[in-house]
């Protein structure tokens, strides 16, 4: 069997069938991770981690046609769960602000980001003096490297 030939010719224009579809059958879960926005300059230079760090102003403001985009994709209505940290609250309120609407926001505490224990604040060009393995693609700090003072 020719895997390639199988395949559909054209992708269907709608993604309705897909777990994000805003027609999917009532009754389903489904969950939206959205990160926050981006931080301020400053905080960008060192490892924040659950340090409450506000969001850039000027990219709230650039970055709008995109929370209007996600705000029409969004299903409604949601349960909103956002961290004690302002910049996932700031966001969602972006969000709700471009185009989806007051929601109310429920504050998790769990979902908040990872401790970096002391390295909290250290500058990212300092890290890797304190890594005992190469950091990983996506986060500079794995699992394995332990993390010194750092809460569970």
């Amino acid at each position: 069997m020719n895997e390639i030939r199988d395949l559909p010719k054209v992708l269907p224009s709608s993604q309705d069938h897909f777990l994000d579809g805003p027609k999917l059958a009532p009754g389903i879960t489904r969950f939206w991770l959205i990160r926050h926005a981006l931080v301020e300059e400053n905080a960008r230079m060192c490892m924040y981690g659950a340090m409450d760090v506000p969001l850039c102003p000027d990219s709230l403001i650039a970055q709008r046609p995109m929370y209007r985009a996600l705000a029409e994709r969004l299903p409604k209505p949601a349960h909103w769960l956002v961290s004690p940290l302002s910049r996932t609250q700031r966001t969602a309120q972006a969000v709700q602000e471009a185009g989806y609407g007051p929601a109310k926001l429920t504050v998790e505490p769990d979902l908040i980001e990872q401790n970096l224990g002391s390295w909290q604040g250290l500058p990212y060009e300092e890290l890797p003096q304190y890594l005992n393995l190469a950091p990983h693609p996506f986060w500079a700090v794995g699992q394995r490297n332990a993390r010194p003072k750092a809460k569970a």
